[in-house]
């Protein structure tokens, strides 16, 4: 009988998260607000194996979590647009390098001695050319 109560609240609680997010999110999905950011945001750390997603800053434009694997923490970035996701890359700079996709933006933390604070290759997009800007 424990058995089916846990396998029932297992089920209760998978129904509930899969109704918090969008099963049409790709990595090409644009946010237009905080939930269609997350989605996205979701998606890009779970395609990375990055636990441990937090939430802490927005603006009109774009919004920003953090996600943890062990030592390694990044700053992923949803943006409105490609306006945004310029704007973003002039503001957080190549040291550490970003990676970029459609409508987002990834960064680890930055060491004290000014090095990355994790690997970016696990995450999607590609490396920005910084002459093409």
């Amino acid at each position: 009988m424990k058995v089916w109560r846990v396998l029932t609240a297992a089920g209760v609680a998978g129904a509930l998260m899969g109704g918090c997010s969008s099963a049409q999110v790709t990595l090409e999905s644009r946010p237009a607000d905080a939930d269609s950011a997350q989605d996205l945001v979701e998606l890009v750390a779970d395609t990375a194996g990055c636990r441990g997603l937090e939430y802490y800053d927005d603006t009109a434009d774009h919004w920003d979590f953090t996600c943890q694997d062990g030592d390694d923490s990044y700053l992923i970035r949803a943006v409105r647009d490609e306006g945004a996701k310029q704007a973003g890359l002039q503001e957080l700079g190549t040291s550490p390098e970003v990676k970029a996709g459609s409508y987002f933006l990834v960064q680890a933390a930055t060491r004290t001695d000014g090095s990355a604070a994790g690997d970016l290759d696990r995450f999607p997009g590609h490396v920005p050319d910084p002459a093409a800007g």
